[in-house]
């Protein structure tokens, strides 16, 4: 049963509609009506009707501007327009507001009862096709745990696609990730006295990972694979690598007093990226491995095993990494991760003088190319006198690396501690491709990241720290600000300002404007326009 609302100032025309048609057999009932649009927003606040049959000569505003003021409140409500008119333009309006008809005066029973079953078609079609939607819904829910496991399982060892597009993938699979770094831990349980039956097993990694979450550790993804359990944790940037070992050490404590069985678990480190998580991965596997090495505890991390078997990371992720650490000025945890590959080189190599130097060169021209990408001008870098031949000049080990240390301090500095008023170079480019590209509806933060050159993650947290605004924020009051401008210096329709400013539909646009202005599109302009002629007045008396 829909309801039904009658607007027009003639009581015996509401009368007569209330008469003419057989309302309970279309399946509608008539629950208010009203004689001016006042009383008739108020009763449409009171009743929320689906379908308004209203005149377009009402008192106080017109029939068509009460409808577009309800539109705005509820885009489904269906619009039957009755007028002693034939002016076309009532046509087209009436058309933009989703108007199932526009009726002309006498209203006959036959042309009303059409227009009524167009509207219950609509909501008839409506409710279908989310009935579909829901029937879809259930049947990917069904399939979706094992999606997100082969997935988590690629990810794991060897992902495909960009930062970008794993991020996007997470979000199709309703992986929710709520942080900006990544780490993972392989366990294993062990019974002492008896196997633990598998259901039993399951449950018990499932109150691991509900402990997990509840200490912020946020569990997105899990896998389990002959008897050892690999989960991917999504955390809070700047977690110490030590909070992950003791969370797992009390849970393993719960774990010996509640279900006798003792939990064993590896450790990989935390990265920033999804691209990374293999590097993770492999280290809790590793430090798993080590239990019988390290019999003394049965958490172990990966940094915790170097000692007794350094091994040297592949020269390529190694830079990518110590360049994701520099990129988020990260110095402390830079110096840490530099001095830990010389030191694993000195246990490997014994003297290693070849590796190390060739460590210092390849790191000093990464990060001064980096700079320049960061936005800073090569004249800059050209006073600090930092180079490669510089550091050649350093004849002994020591000296090359305490120049690359040096080096990253200075540029750090020069890169992150900027005078007031200074922007980043690359925010800058960002901004001005907002600016030109404003039209496209498809404009977004991958866009944007991608033509400057960073990761969206890195813009992500770049840009509000130089900007003071999120992104999405600065694209959405860019968009409306240009809407101002076409209303005030252009004749344009608001539905070919909303397509200008780059909005998805006319609607939306509406919604935002207010949101943000106060006035709808309509009434800024009309505002706008009255203050105008008046200072005008003002300057000629």
């Amino acid at each position: 049963m829909y309801d039904v609302m009658l607007i027009d100032d003639d009581l015996t025309v509401r009368q007569r509609l209330r008469a003419m048609i057989d309302w309970k057999a279309l399946g509608l009932r008539v629950v208010c009506e009203a004689a001016d649009s006042d009383s008739a927003m108020e009763l449409y606040l009171l009743h929320r009707p689906k379908i308004i049959i209203t005149d377009i000569c009402i008192p106080i505003i017109s029939g068509l501007e009460l409808a577009d003021a309800i539109a705005a409140l509820d885009p489904d409500v269906r619009f039957i327009v009755i007028t002693g008119y034939t002016d076309f333009e009532y046509a087209k309006h009436s058309v933009r507001l989703g108007a199932v008809d526009l009726l002309s005066k006498p209203i006959f029973p036959e042309d009303l009862t059409r227009s009524l079953q167009k509207a219950l078609d609509y909501f008839y079609s409506k409710r279908e096709a989310f009935q579909r939607h829901a029937a879809l819904n259930r049947i990917v829910s069904d399939y979706l745990p094992q999606l997100q496991a082969q997935f988590l399982q690629k990810l794991l060892r060897s992902p495909d696609g960009t930062e970008e597009q794993l991020q996007k993938r997470c979000g199709e699979l309703r992986i929710a990730l709520k942080h900006e770094a990544f780490a993972v831990i392989t366990m294993e349980l062990e019974y002492p006295s008896r196997r633990g039956s598998s259901k039993t097993r399951l449950a018990l990694y499932d109150t691991i990972l509900s402990e997990l979450r509840e200490a912020g550790l946020q569990p997105c993804g899990a896998e389990d694979s002959h008897d050892i359990f690999n989960c991917l944790l999504n955390i809070p940037a700047g977690t110490p690598d030590n909070f992950i070992e003791e969370q797992l050490s009390m849970l393993q404590n719960k774990l010996l007093l509640v279900a006798d069985c003792r939990l064993h678990a590896g450790i990989g480190r935390i990265v920033s990226a999804l691209t990374d998580c293999p590097l993770s991965y492999a280290e809790a596997i590793v430090a798993l491995n080590y239990q019988d090495v390290l019999r003394e505890d049965d958490i172990i991390h990966y940094k915790n095993i170097r000692h007794f078997e350094p091994s040297l990371p592949d020269p390529q992720q190694l830079q990518e990494y110590l360049l994701a650490l520099f990129r988020e000025n990260k110095l402390d945890e830079l110096v840490v991760a530099i001095e830990t590959h010389l030191h694993a080189i000195s246990v490997r190599d014994g003297d290693g003088s070849t590796h190390v130097r060739s460590f210092c060169a390849d790191y000093l021209h990464s990060i001064l190319m980096e700079s320049m990408r960061l936005g800073m001008p090569a004249e800059q870098l050209e006073a600090l006198g930092l180079s490669i031949s510089a550091l050649q000049k350093r004849r002994r080990i020591s000296e090359q690396v305490n120049y690359i240390m040096e080096a990253t301090k200075q540029l750090l500095g020069r890169l992150f501690q900027k005078p007031a008023g200074q922007s980043n170079h690359l925010i800058e480019l960002a901004k001005e491709f907002v600016n030109e590209h404003l039209p496209d509806p498809t404009l977004d933060m991958a866009l944007v990241s991608d033509h400057v050159g960073l990761s969206k993650i890195y813009f992500c947290r770049l840009f509000p720290k130089e900007e003071g605004v999120s992104f999405s924020n600065y694209l959405k009051l860019a968009r409306i600000e240009r809407a101002k401008q076409l209303l005030l210096q252009t004749n344009m329709k608001v539905f070919e300002i909303s397509d200008a400013a780059g909005f998805s539909n006319a609607k939306y646009f509406g919604y935002v404007f207010k949101q943000e202005v106060g006035l709808t599109p309509l009434e800024f302009q009309k505002t706008s326009a009255h203050s105008h002629s008046d200072k005008e007045n003002s300057t000629a008396k």
